[in-house]
């Protein structure tokens, strides 16, 4: 790349969108927290890729993005018993009898409901963190550099966790499992809460003429603690003590869970009314909480090493946090910009896919963190779990890495037991095994483009309902290719002026799942079987 061009067109970037320039390397002004063990290539000035000529033309000096892996969810599920449970993690998390996944995205069980305090359904307490008997959280306080810090007191027991440790436990243990690649990512979908403790107000977001968020189900103005974990925002008076608690969370993980945690989001859809466990979050609260998790993580000492992930919006929308990525101090915190790809059924045209580019300015990380979904509208992504199905998903996956250049892909809930109707991956009935066509889909590009390789400019369509990526690490070399298309077609490769020796290819169609197959390469061509998914893999000479 000219660097005399990268740097024109930052600096035009930096006027559009209104962003200053960056401080050295993205470290923090104080000197405590730095992101620089996150930070990918910042976006530059991009090669133009003609499609539609029939040819894929792959540059494999063009790096763009390094990828850190796929993974999924285990957010309020209960792991199978026995060989079965084995079988599913396998399934799941080894590269060499599963699909390869990398990363563990769970669920910080804040959920709070107490029958005395009149609560909504007090079963589901999570029983997380500890109150004293009116329900006043139970913590301690030290004073560090002249500061008061809260230590509280947290149950490591409580069922959510105890399910996520035995599940980190039997993926570290696993034949072909991730190894040093394993990460897990944390999130909250709402602050604790109680109508004792309120920490968070509800009805309508501070700051906002508008309702929006339900509170006790109901879209309301008026704050209703019978259901404290739905809606409403965290007061920012609670700012310091949320941070504090988080704190204790990220500090505890390793010793009580059994792996260290690699990333910690700051909300699940800050942006999203529901009526299940929730809280809003704005551009300024986010940037205000992030300037005070900053502050208090440095006076806990919480390790520099554990990014941090701003935030979890249900689409590709970059809004909610261009205020932090704005501002001198708040985006020194941020290490990833996360989205959901919910927006999908709504936009065809790349599955809701869209760059971030803030934050690839900075040279954040992105990652798409949850999608998951069977049936929409519009026919744009089809109901089941057949290749129909899968050649969806298999176009997330190609758009958001290709258009939004994101790092890694998360699925939602990866299994099922005694539900074939859901949107898992896999389901499990009676200890027998069955796998919708979005598994296969998936583990063409998980199984094969493993962390730390990079994506490479590429052609991304040589052709109608063709739809091409490239990635490498060192001289291996990976092609991804889907042909979404009632027909086949035969794309021409141009590894621009390199050679590859081109020594497999597996492919998943109606009839196929991640089978290897032959005859597919032909010199410089490869053939595509109609509606299918073909990774080829080889070595660049």
């Amino acid at each position: 790349m000219n660097n005399a061009a990268f740097v024109l067109r930052s600096l035009l970037l930096m006027i559009a969108v209104g962003l200053s320039l960056p401080a050295c390397s993205g470290s923090d002004p104080s000197g405590w927290w730095t992101s620089a063990a996150y930070t990918d290539t910042p976006l530059g000035v991009q090669k133009n890729y003609a499609n539609g000529s029939g040819s894929m033309v792959v540059d494999y000096d063009d790096i763009r993005q390094t990828i850190d892996g796929f993974g999924g969810s285990d957010a309020w599920k209960s792991n199978p018993a026995g060989q079965t449970f084995t079988t599913l993690v396998e399934k799941l998390y080894s590269q060499s009898k599963g699909i390869g996944f990398v990363i563990l995205r769970n669920r910080i069980p804040f959920r709070e409901r107490y029958a005395e305090l009149g609560d909504d359904n007090p079963s589901v307490n999570d029983n997380f963190i500890q109150t004293a008997s009116d329900r006043r959280y139970k913590w301690t306080e030290g004073t560090v550099s002249g500061e008061k810090v809260k230590t509280f007191a947290l149950n490591w027991g409580s069922w959510d966790l105890n399910a996520t440790k035995s599940l980190i436990a039997k993926i570290k243990s696993i034949d072909g499992g991730p190894g040093d690649d394993f990460k897990v990512m944390s999130t909250p979908w709402t602050p604790p809460n109680n109508s004792v403790t309120q920490w968070k107000e509800g009805g309508k977001h501070k700051g906002s003429g508008g309702k929006l968020s339900y509170i006790g189900g109901k879209n309301n103005g008026a704050d209703d603690y019978t259901k404290p974990d739905v809606g409403g925002s965290l007061k920012p008076a609670y700012y310091n003590d949320y941070a504090d608690l988080l704190a204790d969370y990220v500090k505890g993980f390793q010793s009580n869970m059994g792996s260290p945690l690699a990333l910690l989001s700051i909300q699940n859809e800050p942006d999203t009314m529901t009526d299940y466990e929730s809280c809003i979050w704005d551009g300024a609260s986010i940037k205000n909480f992030l300037i005070a998790l900053g502050d208090r993580f440095k006076l806990k000492n919480v390790p520099a090493t554990v990014g941090i992930v701003a935030a979890e919006q249900e689409n590709f929308k970059e809004d909610i946090v261009k205020s932090a990525l704005t501002d001198s101090k708040a985006k020194t915190i941020v290490t990833h910009a996360a989205a959901h790809q919910y927006e999908a059924p709504w936009d065809s045209a790349n599955y809701g896919a869209e760059k971030f580019f803030n934050a690839q300015l900075l040279g954040k990380r992105i990652w798409q963190t949850e999608m998951g979904q069977t049936t929409a509208g519009n026919g744009v992504l089809p109901a089941g779990k057949d290749i129909a199905n899968g050649l969806a998903y298999a176009r997330m996956i190609h758009h958001t890495f290709t258009i939004a250049e994101a790092n890694a892909w998360l699925y939602w809930w990866m299994w099922q037991e005694n539900d074939d109707n859901s949107d898992a991956l896999i389901y499990i009935n009676g200890g027998a095994f069955s796998y919708a066509k979005r598994y296969y889909v998936i583990g063409q590009f998980s199984k094969f483009i493993r962390p730390g390789w990079t994506r490479v400019g590429s052609t991304t369509s040589p052709k109608t309902g063709v739809y091409t990526s490239a990635y490498k690490h060192e001289n291996d070399a990976v092609i991804a290719l889907i042909n979404h298309s009632s027909s086949e077609q035969i794309v021409q490769l141009d590894l621009s002026g390199k050679n590859a020796a081109w020594s497999a290819a597996y492919r998943t169609s109606a009839s196929e799942d991640m089978a290897p197959v032959a005859n597919v390469i032909a010199g410089s061509t490869v053939t595509l079987s109609a509606n299918s998914v073909t990774t080829i893999i080889g070595t660049l000479n």
